[in-house]
Order: structure tokens, then C-alpha cells, then sequence
């Protein structure tokens, strides 16, 4: 068993990149309502084992829509896991819709409140370091990995990009058939593995060659696969709800699911070592529009760590973030976020504010806010970057595109935007507003920069740290009173093939830092 339940402490080119989302196909004809089975939603009756009544029996009929009031439906009991530190509330089952009211406004109005009853004591799991209060799971293993227990069967070597892989064995074929879910692993012991979870649309079984729902992502020389169907939740989704409790939402190996015009708030009162974020492992094809994440009260000192753990293709889109920072990684590939908005309280120890890693990822268009100042980190701390992970994890991460953002600044001695992925970062038409002396953007490796509008407090506007000697520098509007535009740090040896060209710079004591003797092939134009 693979626990997965944790507390979290505090390529060059510019491509675009078509995530694509499979819909759910739950049946549209099998509709009940909660009140069918007996749930009063009035605040005050215990509503739990009504609500999963309706949930099990839209499954029961091959899929369905689960319909809720537009009021507050109570849930004060609760479920064990597998996992003994692990509880929950409701558990939605494949091919069901979760469907909440809405006012004239179109918020949510419907409300599943997590009550005293609804969730366990750490005081009552003897050795349970931090407990997990679930209000919705979705998975069905929620608490622990299955998928990684296989059994594997040996793949040839796979090439990005392809449409299939192909077995070692090609009698092995037998134990798959197109529509199969299935996890790909890099190498299969361990915690969290590089992998790709899929889709088969097609099976030969003499050549033993699989044809894939999704291209290979990453070039795994000694690849495994393991059959996961039996194992895989798929075609979930929740609308119109305010999902309120310690734990609002976890969800683990599950395809196709979606979440839109839900407020999932987390209750901070709560003590006792609860997990206070959301939990997203290994979510495929997924699509979050319009919900909010927040706290319901007191602290927003609150991270959340969203689709983790190889959770690939998927869509964020116009979501609101009230926490102290958010976090997506761990062999995520294949991910847009588009027009989200993230207010971030920064905490008193917080090293970061929005970080997203992976392959094939794209950051556009979104808006991101500093409420406090960012100090700790020690130079290295950040409001957003494309990688924040340390060891081999960047070798897995690139074609990063930071496009189009507006970034409100506040992080003295820190970063407004940090670039750290191996595969080279394109950051190109953002807008970056600062106070105080935070560096506009710190890129500690090679990347594009390019037609970006920097206002900067007392900082630098552009730093390129010694190893980013090929980044290229172009189109920027930078204009602060501190005291380098541009600062190009010494290489530890003479370098060739930065480019820095066409920027404007604007008050700093000094427009641009560099010493041609370390940086010979250096390509300087038009920098005014």
C-alpha cells in the first residue's frame, strides 16, 4: 500500500499546447434528487448516508446527476478509509454528477457542511501523526496508491511524441483491450514515480504494440506498464456546490473529472493536526472552471497542493485562490491555467507564492496578488516560478510558458517571478508591479524573456544568475529606482550566446551590468 496522505509544509522553443478534456459520459437520463432518499437538508439534520444513498444508486443505474437544494444539507457522520488515518463524508462513484442550485446570480447556493460529528479525532487513532477529514472523495482508493502495485509488464523503449508503446513481450497483449486504463512507470519502486497515465484506443496483440488516448510525454528508456481499469475512477463531476469542511476535496487515481462554480472552503478552526488543504493525486483529463479555494475563516497561512503526483491534461481556468500559496508538480504534464486569480496571504515563513512544474505546461493570462510581503527565502523566495523542487525533479520539467500575466509584488530580498525549470522557461508579455525591493524576475537558468513590463521598486528589474548564459533578453519595458535594470551575473568561466536587445530601461542608477571579458559572445543592441 502506497500512502498518499501527507501533510504539506509550508525545451527551449515556445510551443502551444492543446490540452483537450474528456467530458464526462455519465447517462443524462438518470436524475435523483437527494430529498428521493430521504435528505432534509435543513441545516440540521444529518444528511450523510441520504446523500451517498442518491450518489450510490445514480451508479447503481449506470451513471447519473445527483441533484442537491439550494440550501445547507448537513454531514455529520463519516466513513473510515482504508488508510486508519484517512475519513470522509461522501464518496462520489464513477459516472456520476454531484449538481448544486444556483441564485440569480449564478452562485452556488447549495451547501455540504462537514459538522462536529462529520469528522474524526486524532485522539482516537492511536499513533496517527496528522489526520484527513474528507468532505468529498473521489477514488477508489483514496488514501493510499494502487496503481503502482501492478502487475507491471516490461515496455520497449518509448519516444516522445509517439502515438503508442509496444511490450517486450507481445503475448502480454492478451491481458489488455482497447478502452483499458493504464500507468506507465518510468521505474516502479519508490513513492511518487515518474509516470503516464492513459487510455488504450487500440490493441495488437501479435506485435504487441498499444495505441495511446495521449502522445508519450516523456522518453522512458526502461518502461512498465500495469493494467489499472479494474483500479481507476472515471467520469466525475461536482457543480454548484459549497463543499465546506477540514478537508473539502480529495481525489486520487481518477480519469475525467471536472469541477466548475464550486467554493471549496476549508474550516481552520478545526485542531488537532487535520490536513487543511485539498488532496489531488494522480487526476487525468481534468477541468477546474470558476471555483473558488479558501479558507471559511481565520487563517489564510494555507497551502494547497493541487494536482499532484502525475496529474496530467488538464485545464485550470478562472479559478480564485485566497491562500498563502498554491503548488502543482510531481511529473504533472500536459497543463493550461488560464485567467486565475490568486490573492496570496503571505505567511510569516512561507518561502513561495504560485509554483507549477511539470512538462508542457502554460501560465497565461491569470492574475496574482501579494497580500503581505514576502521575505522569507532568503533571495531564493518567490511569488511565482516554474519550478520549485529540488534534485532530479527538473530534468523532468519544460517547454514553460509564462504569458500574459499581470503579477502584483510585494517580496523584499525576493523574487517577484523565479525561473528555474532545465527545459528553459518563455516568458513573454507580463506585467510585473512592485514595491519595496523584490527582483522583477530572477532566472537562474537560460530563458526567453521577451516583451514584458517591469515597474520595479528599489530592485533589480531583470537578474541573469551565472548559469543562465544563453538566455535571451528582448522587447522588455523595465523602469524602477533601483539600482540595475539589467544585472548579468559573472559566469564562473567565459560564456558564449546571451542575447540581450531592444530593452527600454527607465530611472535605475545603472540600465545594464555586464563584463564582456566572461561573456565574449555576447549579443547587446538597441538597449536604451
Amino acid at each position: 500500500m502506497k500512502l498518499i496522505f501527507r501533510i504539506v509544509l509550508v525545451g527551449l522553443v515556445s510551443l502551444n499546447i492543446a490540452v483537450t478534456f474528456q467530458g464526462a459520459s455519465a447517462s443524462a437520463a438518470t436524475t435523483i434528487s437527494v430529498a428521493t432518499y430521504g435528505a432534509k437538508c435543513d441545516g440540521a439534520t444529518d444528511d450523510r448516508a441520504a446523500i451517498q444513498a442518491a450518489l450510490n444508486a445514480a451508479a447503481a443505474a449506470g451513471g447519473g446527476t445527483v441533484t442537491l437544494p439550494g440550501s445547507t444539507c448537513l454531514l455529520n457522520s463519516f466513513q473510515p478509509d482504508a488508510h486508519p488515518w484517512g475519513f470522509h463524508n461522501l464518496s462520489i462513484p464513477s459516472l456520476v454528477t454531484l449538481q448544486g442550485a444556483t441564485n440569480s446570480q449564478g452562485a452556488p447556493t447549495s451547501r455540504l457542511l462537514q459538522g462536529p460529528g462529520g469528522r474524526q479525532l486524532i485522539q482516537n487513532i492511536p499513533g496517527a501523526q496528522a489526520i484527513g477529514n474528507s468532505v468529498i472523495e473521489v477514488g477508489n482508493h483514496p488514501s493510499y496508491v494502487s496503481f503502482q502495485s501492478g502487475p507491471f509488464f516490461a515496455l520497449q523503449a518509448m519516444a516522445v511524441a509517439s502515438p503508442t508503446v509496444t511490450l517486450l513481450t507481445p503475448a502480454q497483449a492478451a491481458k489488455c483491450k482497447a478502452g483499458d486504463y493504464v500507468a506507465i512507470y518510468e521505474y516502479t519502486a519508490g513513492d511518487v514515480l515518474p509516470a503516464q497515465m492513459t487510455q488504450l484506443t487500440a490493441v495488437n496483440t501479435t506485435s504487441g504494440q498499444l495505441t495511446l488516448l495521449d502522445p508519450v510525454i516523456r522518453a522512458f528508456a526502461k518502461p512498465s506498464i500495469a493494467n489499472v481499469n479494474s483500479n481507476a475512477a472515471h467520469d466525475v463531476a461536482i457543480n454548484n456546490v459549497i463543499v465546506q469542511g477540514v478537508l473539502p476535496l480529495t481525489i486520487t487515481e481518477t480519469f475525467n473529472f471536472s469541477a466548475s462554480n464550486n467554493q471549496f472552503l476549508n474550516d481552520t478552526s478545526i485542531g488537532g493536526n487535520n490536513v487543511y488543504e485539498n488532496l489531488l493525486n494522480t487526476v487525468e483529463h481534468f477541468k477546474f472552471t470558476g471555483n473558488t479555494f479558501a479558507p471559511v475563516s481565520g487563517t489564510y497561512y494555507l497551502t494547497q497542493e493541487l494536482t499532484q503526483r502525475d496529474s496530467q491534461n488538464g485545464v485550470w481556468d478562472s479559478n480564485t485562490f485566497q491562500v498563502a500559496g498554491v503548488g502543482f508538480g510531481e511529473y504533472g504534464a500536459n497543463i493550461t491555467m488560464t485567467n486565475n486569480h490568486f490573492f496570496l496571504h503571505i505567511g510569516p515563513t512561507q518561502v513561495g507564492g504560485v509554483s507549477f512544474g511539470g512538462q508542457n505546461v502554460v501560465f497565461k493570462g491569470n492574475d496574482v496578488h501579494t497580500i503581505g510581503n514576502q521575505t522569507g527565502g532568503q533571495g531564493w523566495g518567490f511569488l511565482v516560478t516554474d519550478v520549485y523542487a529540488c534534485c532530479g525533479y527538473h530534468a523532468y520539467t519544460g517547454n514553460i510558458q509564462i504569458l500574459n500575466n499581470a503579477i502584483q509584488c510585494v517580496a523584499d530580498g525576493n523574487n517577484c517571478l523565479l525561473l528555474d525549470t532545465w527545459g528553459g522557461a518563455v516568458v513573454s508579455g507580463n506585467t510585473i508591479t512592485a514595491t519595496g525591493s523584490a527582483t522583477g524576475i530572477n532566472a537562474v537558468i537560460p530563458a526567453q524573456i521577451t516583451n514584458n513590463t517591469i515597474n520595479i521598486g528599489s530592485g533589480t528589474g531583470i537578474l541573469l544568475q551565472p548559469w543562465a548564459t544563453a538566455a535571451t533578453v528582448s522587447g522588455n519595458t523595465l523602469s524602477g529606482t533601483g539600482p540595475f535594470g539589467i544585472y548579468v551575473a559573472d559566469p564562473p568561466t567565459p560564456a558564449s550566446g546571451l542575447l540581450i536587445q531592444n530593452n527600454t530601461m527607465q530611472g535605475f542608477a545603472r540600465h545594464l551590468y555586464i563584463d564582456l571579458s566572461l561573456q565574449p559572445g555576447a549579443i547587446l543592441s538597441n538597449n536604451q
